[in-house]
């Protein structure tokens, strides 16, 4: 028997697949008080230095209830993709999974209260797709970011990604976050 080599299936037969990049942030849509970002969303907080407390009451409207992880990984699939790769984390630091670790998550923090990243995983395994997930190093909103304890929080949610109750994570993507 062959050992599987992700490498090798990535280049030679994935070929097409998709990352989604989605989370709090695209509330904004890429602009605050009537200023837009130059460029890609998903820094907004950082890029106009939004306070803390003031990005965090984003949470209190997100409620995504078109959301349809079924119907997302369908078309994924129907498209002729082999894998699907999402933002569990970003920069912000707003899980869109749930976290024991920290609550700062859409299952605690907002209305919508479903934990996205166990939807799309589900829906990958029933239509054959890999799954992966992206997860940010950085955490703008830890109270403990840049400090020494933030290292066993971002351990703590890499396990809970790759613990099982996400299925089988095929890739891990570390953005460098420079």
């Amino acid at each position: 028997m062959e050992q599987y080599n992700a490498k090798k299936w990535f280049k030679e037969e994935a070929k097409f697949g998709l990352m989604i990049h989605w989370g709090l942030y695209s509330l904004l849509a890429g602009e605050y008080r009537g200023e837009r970002i130059p460029w890609i969303g998903e820094w907004i907080q950082a890029h106009f230095r939004i306070p803390k407390e003031e990005y965090e009451q984003l949470t209190k409207a997100f409620n995504p209830i078109y959301f349809d992880a079924d119907e997302w990984i369908r078309l994924a699939r129907d498209s002729g993709m082999q894998y699907f790769v999402f933002t569990s984390k970003h920069h912000d630091g707003f899980a869109m999974f749930k976290s024991e670790i920290d609550s700062y998550n859409i299952v605690d923090s907002t209305p919508f209260g479903r934990d996205v990243v166990a939807e799309l995983g589900e829906a990958c395994y029933k239509y054959g797709l890999k799954f992966g997930v992206y997860v940010s190093p950085w955490d703008r909103n830890n109270a403990f970011y840049a400090t020494p304890k933030y290292v066993d929080v971002y351990h703590a949610q890499i396990k809970e990604l790759l613990g099982g109750a996400y299925g089988e994570v095929f890739e891990m993507w570390f953005d460098n976050a420079n």
